[in-house]
Order: structure tokens, then C-alpha cells, then sequence
């Protein structure tokens, strides 16, 4: 997709990209043989450096010049090193709230930290690894209380925050409510936000490890639930986006997040997990 997208050129916006895709222009090289680009002669070291950054597999070079609500595109050009992060916490107010757990997926595999008992070795690890980054409300909530938490964690430059992408395409309210409007199914069973913040002290205080067990067992299933929605939904809102913009039929995936499913514990040897003693030094 990304040798198609011309949105990050001086003085193309989504309708001219469009006017060029329908005029056969479909790529960086046949952009340069342009009419559009005999016009600006300026831009042709442009393009010249954006054909050097794909061959190069420089996805940072997109991130810095790409719009914000075109950030998307940097996702969907490579599902399998895009990470999806959520995280669950105390509260909502990052002066006085924690950090609970932070769960993700990447490449089709999920994992998760539990703060203040984990090292998040893993999570970094897996940060760095990823080409762009995958939220719900994640620039003014996850990535907030994230970075108060672990400020030397590497967050991708690109950023796809999936409350936005389906505002842009008609899907307005919280991750669960557009997950109905979509047509998936949560189980009943995993409760809500409140429910999140209640396994978690349950899990904190219970005396019995085996119910401090299942708590924790439990709000990690909730997490995973909602890593997992978020790709149905950004499959959802790339159908759309691709609809609304008319893409080329070569530009366009096919449900390529809700293909890289996960399980929230398959690989985990340490479950029932261990219940040290939490810290909560920052």
C-alpha cells in the first residue's frame, strides 16, 4: 500500500491521490513519469528519497511526513510487525491511578505484563520490534499513563489510535460499543472497565491463592478480549476507509488483523501465574 500512497507529497490530499489512482498512476515510479510531477519538478527528490525509504523498508520515513489520520496506512502495510496495545488500570486520573496490566499482540501472538511484579523486558522487546502502533483512545489514555510508567519505553512512531480511524469512517463511541455496531460477540462473561479494576484488586487482596489466581486469569482474558476487538475493528474501518477513498483493488487486504487472532495463554508456562509481591515504584 505504502507504493501507492502519495498523501505525504506537498500539495496532494486524498482527493488528488484519488484522481491519480484513477488515472493509472499507481506507484512512486509511475508518479515521477507524471504529469503531476513535470508540474513541480521540486518534488521529484521527494519521490527519489520515498522509493530509497521502501526499498530500504523504512516505515520511520512514512511516520514523520504522513498525516496523523493517515497513519493507518503504515499498519496495513505490515500486519504482522503492527502491535496492538491495551492497558488496564486502577482509574482514570494518571495523577493518582495505576497501571494494572498491559496487555499485547504482535505477529499473531499475545502477551502481557503485570506492573510492578514483571519485568517489561518483553514488552520493550516487542515494542521495538513493531513497524506501528495500534490503540482505542490510546494518545489520551494508554500511551499517557504508558510512558508515566516506563518513560524509556520505545513506542513506534506510527500510530494508528483506532478512536479517531472510526470517527473518520462513521463509528463513533467506545471500543465495545463499536464492537456491537460491527457485529462481534463478546462473551457476556468478561464484564466491563469497572469489572477490570475490581479482578485486579481481588486479585491484590484475596487470602486465597486460588482466587487471587482466577482473578488474575481473568482480567488478562479481558485484556486479551480487548486486543483482539481492536483488530476486528481497524478490519472493519480499513474496509470502509478502502471503500470511501476507492482504492485500487491491488491496495486492498483482505481482513488481514482479524487473520492474526491470538490466545491469551498459549506459550505460558508460568500459569496459575505467580502472585510476588507487587511494587509500585515508578
Amino acid at each position: 500500500m505504502l507504493n501507492g500512497t502519495f498523501v505525504h507529497y506537498p500539495g496532494i490530499d486524498r482527493e488528488l491521490e484519488g484522481q491519480l489512482w484513477a488515472s493509472g498512476v499507481l506507484t512512486h515510479e509511475q508518479l515521477m513519469n507524471s504529469e503531476w510531477a513535470e508540474k513541480r519538478n521540486g518534488n521529484k527528490g521527494l519521490i527519489l528519497e520515498t522509493q530509497e525509504a521502501l526499498a530500504k523498508n523504512d516505515h520511520d520515513f512514512f511516520a514523520n511526513r504522513l498525516p496523523v489520520n493517515e497513519q493507518y496506512r503504515l499498519a496495513a502495510a505490515c500486519p504482522k510487525e503492527t502491535i496492538f496495545l491495551d492497558i488496564e488500570t486502577t482509574g482514570l486520573r494518571l495523577a493518582c491511578d495505576k497501571v494494572t496490566i498491559i496487555g499485547w499482540s504482535l505477529g499473531g501472538v499475545y502477551d502481557v505484563v503485570v506492573c510492578g511484579r514483571d519485568d517489561p523486558a518483553p514488552l520493550f522487546q516487542a515494542l521495538s520490534k513493531a513497524k506501528a502502533l495500534v490503540t482505542f483512545n490510546g494518545k489520551s489514555f494508554d500511551l499517557k499513563f504508558v510512558s508515566l510508567l516506563y518513560p524509556q519505553a520505545p513506542i513506534p512512531k506510527a500510530h494508528a489510535d483506532l478512536r479517531y480511524v472510526c470517527r473518520d469512517v462513521g463509528l463513533t463511541g467506545g471500543q465495545k460499543i463499536i464492537e456491537t455496531t460491527t457485529g462481534l460477540r463478546r462473551d457476556q462473561g468478561l464484564g466491563d472497565g469497572a469489572e477490570a479494576v475490581r479482578l485486579w484488586f481481588v486479585y491484590r487482596s484475596a487470602r486465597k491463592i486460588h482466587i487471587r489466581q482466577k482473578a488474575l486469569q481473568d482480567l488478562i482474558v479481558y485484556n486479551h478480549a480487548d486486543v483482539e476487538g481492536m483488530k476486528h475493528i481497524f478490519d472493519v474501518a480499513l474496509e470502509r476507509l478502502f471503500e470511501r477513498n476507492r482504492l485500487p483493488p491491488r491496495f486492498k487486504p483482505d481482513k488481514i488483523f482479524s487473520s492474526l487472532m491470538s490466545n491469551p495463554f498459549a506459550g505460558r508456562e508460568d500459569f496459575p501465574f505467580s502472585l510476588d509481591t507487587i511494587s509500585w515504584d515508578r
